[in-house]
């Protein structure tokens, strides 16, 4: 668990085992430690499914129904073991991580991780609430999705004078250049003019006879 941000690990860990004796069941599966991700509030999972529109009462809800609690609170004198697939969930949230260029693992992966888990429990109660893998990668992609709300608005702020700033620059930029184009077209004028007058007199009758003609079909 080296790879895993604090939450992340908390989540397979103290918090997995917390849901799994809480429930009274002798194991840690998807289920437990999907709730350990919601418990963990605030934090980035919260944020994400409250940017997924996703109510986490409602994920919690659902996994109550379908594991239901055990008769009674087994003996525990240990830690209790993870399931082969959580173990497979925790593989595949590092691979998600790889996939993203991310150098630590962390809560959204290992969301990412369920869902590519399409048989677990937590993956079935992700998926009935609208959650699945392919719209979850795409809107990861936005890196400011888990930022804290006000992150987002001083962010938003920032940009708005930054742009306001690069706006100012690019009308003063349109402004030289405009006149730049004139000035150019002057000088072009100019040289023009300096250059029929030195024309011998026939070669400039000629001359202005052609522009007059190229001017009237242009007209036309």
């Amino acid at each position: 668990m080296d790879l895993f941000s604090p939450e992340a690990r908390w989540a397979f860990e103290d918090g997995g085992q917390a849901a799994a004796k809480r429930y009274q069941h002798n194991y840690v599966g998807t289920e437990h430690v999907l709730l350990a991700v919601l418990a963990n509030n605030p934090g980035r999972a919260a944020r994400l499914f409250e940017r997924l529109k996703v109510d986490p009462s409602k994920v919690a809800s659902a996994i109550e129904f379908l594991i239901g609690r055990g008769d009674k609170e087994p003996a525990w004198e240990k830690s209790i073991e993870l399931t082969p697939r959580v173990k497979k969930v925790a593989e595949l949230a590092v691979d998600e991580a790889r996939r993203m260029n991310y150098r630590q693992v962390d809560v959204e992966h290992v969301i990412l991780g369920f869902l590519r888990d399409k048989d677990g429990i937590a993956a079935n109660v992700l998926v009935s609430l609208g959650v699945n893998l392919e719209m979850l990668r795409l809107f990861l992609k936005n890196p400011y999705i888990l930022l804290p709300m006000e992150e987002i608005e001083e962010l938003s702020k920032e940009a708005a004078r930054e742009l306001s700033g690069k706006h100012t620059l690019l009308q003063l930029a349109e402004t030289a250049l405009a006149n730049t184009e004139d000035r150019v077209k002057e000088a072009r004028e100019h040289i023009r003019q300096v250059y029929v007058e030195m024309m011998p007199a026939e070669k400039k009758r000629d001359f202005l006879q052609r522009v007059k003609d190229l001017e009237s079909q242009t007209v036309s």
